[in-house]
């Protein structure tokens, strides 16, 4: 006995996972792991890498742009400030 709580009764408090991981092999654990949330996590993560992705190309391809509408000059100090505010962002200093 530990402190009044017989050793079977406080096995069965911490064991209580409705499957048997140590028993299943890898399809089965694939097949109980995979629920509606693991399906939105998945499908946000997907969508987000290509968010992503649109985002760097659409910047990339607007660097021409902003050259022939700015001069070079002016197109630095664009990028100067658009870096340091993204730099403030990131950093955030512990202020909320």
């Amino acid at each position: 006995m530990l402190l009044g709580i017989a050793k079977s009764t406080l096995m069965e408090r911490t064991c209580s996972c409705p499957y048997n991981f140590s028993k299943m092999n890898i399809a089965t654990f694939f097949k109980y792991s995979f629920d509606e949330n693991s399906t939105i996590v998945l499908r946000n993560i997907f969508y987000g890498s290509g968010l992503k992705i649109v985002n760097f190309t659409l910047a990339f391809l607007t660097i021409p742009l902003l050259i022939d509408s700015l001069s070079p000059a002016k197109y630095g100090v664009w990028v100067t400030l658009l870096s340091l505010s993204a730099w403030f962002n990131m950093v955030d200093f512990g202020l909320h």
